[in-house]
């Protein structure tokens, strides 16, 4: 046996991501000449699987989605589809939730059983800010201001809060926050940020506060009844509450029924931002 042979080594970890490394191994007779390129022994690439949409969001003509293996870019211009993973700067490939700054940086929420945060500039493909906080199991959605954040997480079974402020400089956190009514939420469907006032849907009524209070401070401001759904539009909170669709004016905080004919469970914004709702049997509008 003589010569240059290539050798994949292949492995899987437990967010069932594959990883080849290609490390060229050379017996005798190994010359320059013959056809083969220099190989750097340990140069590794990562491989995974993009099929499992969880979020998405439109920025600067490409639509990003945030999947179980990684950011899954696609370009509207140049229809190309490209994948981020760990080997581009991300913390993690298991992508619960992606959201968008008014910085032109996209913030990105693991999923189970992993719950880290990342501010991450696609432009450059660098890291921003990581946050990997021991115990959260997992985040499941973001509210972002122009210098506080929200982000609503999970702890095992239980919901909570984290506050985060930016100084034109970089994101700091603070601490986790936990109130009663968090606990005995079964389902938070989102949080969303209007001024100064940020709203939680839950599964017990739609909850809300000053941006500047704890959700120990917020109260239930409309009905126990289950709410699916939460999307702001303008000054319009619009929510699925109970199956059925509704809008809510925050400057009067009136709430009024939208009409439909079906039962829906969640209201989803395209690329296009258009708005579509979700039927109970999982076909849109």
């Amino acid at each position: 046996l003589s010569g240059g042979h290539h050798l994949f080594i292949e492995a899987w970890d437990n967010a069932n991501n594959r990883t080849l490394s290609d490390v060229m191994i050379c017996f005798s007779d190994c010359g320059e000449g013959e056809g083969e390129e220099d190989q750097d022994i340990g140069d590794w690439d990562s491989f995974t699987s993009p099929l499992i949409i969880n979020d998405l969001v439109e920025l600067d003509n490409q639509i990003l989605r945030a999947t179980e293996g990684g950011l899954l870019i696609y370009d509207i211009t140049n229809e190309e589809f490209s994948t981020l993973t760990n080997i581009d700067g991300l913390i993690g490939t298991n992508l619960n939730v992606i959201e968008k700054d008014l910085y032109g940086n996209i913030w990105l929420g693991g999923a189970l059983p992993n719950g880290f945060i990342q501010v991450y500039d696609p432009s450059e493909s660098s890291s921003i800010t990581e946050f990997d906080f021991e115990g959260l199991t997992e985040i499941v959605d973001f509210a972002i201001g122009d210098t506080v954040a929200f982000t609503l997480f999970k702890e095992n079974l239980d919901f909570g809060i984290q506050k985060l402020l930016y100084d034109e400089i970089r994101w700091t956190h603070r601490d986790l926050m936990y109130s009663n009514w968090l606990s005995d939420s079964l389902q938070i469907a989102g949080i969303e940020i209007w001024k100064d006032s940020i709203f939680a849907a839950t599964d017990q009524g739609l909850y809300g506060g000053n941006i500047n209070n704890g959700p120990h401070e917020w109260g239930r401001l409309f009905s126990t009844d289950s709410i699916s759904s939460i999307h702001l539009i303008q000054d319009e909170l619009l929510i699925i509450m109970d199956n059925a669709p509704y809008s809510i004016d925050l400057n009067t905080m009136e709430i009024s029924p939208i009409q439909s004919s079906v039962s829906l469970v969640e209201f989803v914004e395209l690329p296009n931002s258009e708005l579509w709702g979700i039927r109970s049997d999982g076909t849109a509008l």
